[in-house]
Order: C-alpha cells, then structure tokens, then sequence
C-alpha cells in the first residue's frame, strides 16, 4: 500500500507539473515580441477585478492615442479541465487592426462578423482539437455564466495563422456575444489595449491615463503589453517552487 501511494504522489506531481507549464508557457508566450506601443490598462485593485466599457471612448479621443479596444477572458473549460487554452472576448475589427501579427483570410473575417456566436481560434489549437471550419464548440463556464444553462456555443468561423513566436493556441469571440448573454456583469470588461503613436512616450502616456481615473469607482493601473503578459505568467507562481513543495 505505501508503495502504491509512493507512486501516485510522484505521478500527481508530474501531473500537476505538466499542467502548470503548459498554463505558463500559454501566457508567457509571445513575450519578446509583445508591441511597443501598446499599452494595456487593468484594474488597479487586481487584474480579476472588472472595468467599465465606458472608458473606451475617452481612451479613443485622447491625443496621442492611434487605437484602442477592450479585452475580456472567459475562462472556460472545454470538454475537461485539462485542456487549457485562452479564451478571450474582443471587439473583432478593431481586435484585428491592433493585432496585424494575427492574420484571417478576408472571407472568415466576413463570416465572424456576421456571426453573433462566431470565433476566431489559433492554427495551432485547431489541430490540437481537430477542429474544422463551421465547427460548434461547447465551453463550459467559469468565470461569466450565460443566461440559460452553463455552457456557452460558439461557430468557428475562421483560423488565425502568424509568424513563429507569435501564440497560436487562443480562441477569440465576440464581447457582444459574451456582454448580450452573461447573467451578470453587464458593461464590463477585462482590460483595455491600447495604441499609442509614438512608443517612446509610454510611460508618460501610461500616466496620463492612470491619472484620467483616478479617484473613480474603478481605477487603473497602466502597463506595457509586455509588462502585462508578464504579470499572468507570474500569477501561476513559480514553478519550480511549486514542485520543490509537493516533492
């Protein structure tokens, strides 16, 4: 018996560590390559924590600003927990415009747009799951529940290729699907991109529009996409750390 246990305790941690890189490597990937000038926008209380769709339009009309959009995760599981992936809700053209390194054929851009439950997913996670064009996708949810049942649907209406280094293994839909449809959290979203025209005044930018919200119901807190994809990496822990303690 205690040679049984012996080994399953060494094949959890083995487990849990496959799942923790995986988790790791989906959110740190890209890193390097994250723009310059593009600045995320959070909460300043946590990244959990939600904002309101309002800011977009003083984001958008505030000099020095070339574009902005607004992003919010899903978190979903799909099939079992396992199989992790991100899965984000965006604003689709403007989504698209900011991130050039994405790219969709003009057509399967047309078809996203003219699908409410439509989704945009990675070369690489299609092939993961076997997916086709014109698939339905059932993800259970976690975070945002819809309205009726558990379990949102969603039609691939296309496929992302980009240039290695780029992440190919996110699945991205529509925030108007996500906002019309969740019981709660109406007006809500995740984080704001947002692109300015000249990189080199990041940082004066970053407060600049810290310093629009500040003392509101939600303020923020300014980084660099970088800086920002940084953060999720961390927030799964260090890994090495995690295994020092369950060994």
């Amino acid at each position: 018996v205690r040679t049984i246990f012996t080994v399953l305790s060494v094949f959890i941690a083995f487990l849990l560590f496959g799942l923790l890189m995986t988790i790791r490597t989906a959110f740190s990937f890209g890193v390097e390559i994250a723009g310059l000038d593009r600045l995320v926008l959070i909460n300043k209380v946590s990244l959990i924590m939600s904002l309101p769709v309002s800011y977009l339009d003083r984001l958008k009309t505030t000099e020095g600003v070339a574009m902005a959009t607004h992003n919010t995760w899903l978190g979903g599981v799909y099939q079992d927990p396992s199989n992790f992936f991100a899965q984000i809700a965006v604003e689709p053209e403007a989504f698209m415009k900011l991130y050039p390194e994405y790219r969709v054929t003009p057509d399967q851009m047309t078809a996203w747009l003219a699908d409410r439950q439509g989704a945009v997913v990675g070369v690489d996670l299609a092939k993961r799951f076997g997916w086709k064009i014109g698939d339905r996708v059932p993800i259970l949810g976690t975070i945002w529940q819809p309205k009726e049942g558990q379990v949102w649907e969603f039609n691939i209406s296309g496929m992302y290729d980009a240039d290695p280094g780029v992440d190919k293994t996110q699945f991205f839909f529509r925030y108007d699907y996500l906002n019309e449809n969740r019981r709660q959290g109406d007006g809500q979203i995740g984080w704001y991109v947002v692109k300015i025209a000249d990189a080199s005044q990041a940082q004066a930018m970053g407060a600049k529009f810290d310093d629009m919200f500040a003392n509101s119901s939600a303020e923020t807190k300014t980084t660099t996409e970088k800086g920002f994809v940084e953060g999720f990496a961390k927030q799964v822990g260090d890994i090495g750390a995690i295994m020092v303690a369950i060994l």
